[in-house]
C-alpha cells in the first residue's frame, strides 16, 4: 500500500531507533506551542481592536525577544557524547 510522505515516515521511524537529544523537549515543546499559538489569533485581535495594529507588532516584538533570549540561554551540545541508554 502506497501512502503519500511514506518514504518520510519511514526514515523517521529508523531514526527514531536510535537515542537522540530532543526527546525530553517533545512534550514541553508541543505545550508551548499549542497555548501559544492557540491565543495568539485571540489576544491579537483584542489588542488590534483596543490599541490599534501597532500593538500587535508590539506583541510580535516582545514574544521575539523572548525567544532571543531564550536560544542564546541554551548551551551547545553538538560535540558531547549522547548518553549511553
Amino acid at each position: 500500500m502506497l501512502v503519500p510522505g511514506g518514504a518520510v515516515t519511514a526514515a523517521a521511524s529508523v531514526v527514531a531507533l536510535e537515542p537522540v537529544r530532543a526527546a525530553g523537549i517533545a512534550a514541553p515543546y508541543g505545550l508551548a506551542a499549542a497555548v501559544v499559538g492557540g491565543f495568539s489569533p485571540m489576544v491579537a485581535t483584542s489588542l488590534a481592536a483596543h490599541w490599534g495594529l501597532v500593538a500587535v507588532g508590539g506583541l510580535v516584538a516582545v514574544m521575539t525577544l523572548i525567544a532571543g533570549a531564550a536560544t542564546l540561554g541554551m548551551k551547545e551540545t553538538a560535540y558531547r557524547p549522547l548518553r549511553e541508554w
